[in-house]
């Protein structure tokens, strides 16, 4: 998806460390992703969003001031888009889907 070098993986790549800063200080608490009973055929599947349908997550942006900052860099549609932290276990496969924001 993003092998060319574009503004959305500059920022992020610039920001990883940052990112995994936070992720590691809410990894416990992120839930099962609502899609994962129908679009996992194995393994398990997280989420944490930051932005959705029912568009910013202030209380997760809170716990994650950096990628707050980061996600304020960048272009998010807020009529279709979604802003997450994805976490799966070793070998989930997610079946291919199409939704509003991939």
């Amino acid at each position: 998806w993003h092998d060319q070098r574009s503004f959305t993986r500059d920022i992020l790549e610039k920001n990883a460390d940052k990112i995994i800063s936070d992720y590691k200080l809410i990894v416990s608490s992120i839930e099962t992703h609502p899609d994962n009973s129908s679009l996992t055929s194995r393994g398990k599947w997280d989420g944490l969003f930051f932005s959705g349908i029912n568009g910013w997550d202030h209380e997760n942006l809170r716990k994650c001031p950096n990628i707050a900052k980061v996600l304020k860099k960048l272009p998010i549609c807020q009529n279709f888009g979604f802003a997450m932290l994805s976490v799966t276990e070793a070998n989930t496969m997610i079946t291919p889907h199409c939704g509003s924001s991939n």
